[in-house]
Formats: C-alpha cells, structure tokens, sequence
C-alpha cells in the first residue's frame, strides 16, 4: 500500500489502525495548552506495543483537542510528559507512564484548569 501521509504517521496506522487521527505531530498549536508529549522507538516491537497500549488508553478516553497527544522524537525516547505548554508537570518513563496513565490525564486537565 502506497504511504498516505510519507511521514512517521503511516508508520502509527501501521500499528494501531487510526493512530494518525489522533496522534498530532508536534507543532505551535498542538503544544501551546495541555498536551501530552511522548516518544518511543516504534519501529521495535517493544516500542510498537507500548505506542498501541497508550493509542488504546488515550482514543476514547479523551477529548482531542483538549488534550492532544503528541508523538515528538526531539524529546527522550521512552518519556511520557504531561505539559502546559511548555511547562513540563509530570515526567515519567514509559513503562511507569502507561501505569497510571488514565490518572496522570485527568490530574493535568485538572491543573490547567485551576
């Protein structure tokens, strides 16, 4: 099949179908309010699981454009981070983040809107 997007977003269909719906490259407007940024290695098989396990922890859970999800590669591979704008509130590795994913969501939302 003929790449669609002929970037890293064909790649997150690859591994979790309608993956590029959801998953946002970073850019001024993804980023500049609550969002969370994430990196990982997804062209290994431990990578490629961990991306589909937040794909399904994040798709119907929450609201896209309250709280993007961001696949950023400038960032540390295998770091979660819960930020407002470019205030980084939680930080974790991925193993940890996918952990208490659902929680670490809401208390951002949460915090922003304090």
């Amino acid at each position: 099949m003929h790449p669609y997007f002929g970037d890293v977003r064909d790649r997150f269909d690859e591994i979790y179908p309608t993956a590029a719906s959801f998953v946002r490259l970073p850019s001024q407007a993804h980023c500049s309010g609550p969002h969370i940024r994430f990196h990982m290695d997804i062209d290994q098989a431990n990578g490629a699981e961990q991306f589909s396990f937040l794909c399904y922890a994040y798709e119907d859970s929450f609201n896209w454009s309250e709280i993007p999800l961001v696949y950023d590669p400038e960032i540390p591979r295998g770091v979660v981070r819960w930020q407002r704008a470019a205030q980084i509130l939680i930080e974790l590795p991925i193993d940890r983040a996918l952990e208490g994913f659902q929680d670490h969501c809401h208390a951002l939302l949460q915090r922003c809107q304090e």
